[in-house]
């Protein structure tokens, strides 16, 4: 999550507004794949269920 925080500013600082587009596009790739990441995780009950199996055995 911090990489839509530094991202923008590094490429900044790094070559101005020139092509910040191209900069920016692997930030919203990212939080794309996160969130999906997440809602699979949520759909198979994996997320939080990872712990309980370890202390289960």
């Amino acid at each position: 999550m911090t990489v839509s925080v530094f991202v923008p500013i590094t490429s900044v600082i790094g070559s101005g507004d020139v092509d910040l587009a191209k900069h920016l596009f692997m930030a919203p790739v990212s939080m794309d794949l996160m969130l999906v990441l997440f809602v699979s995780d949520m759909l198979q009950h994996r997320l939080w269920l990872a712990g309980e199996a370890e202390v289960t055995k």
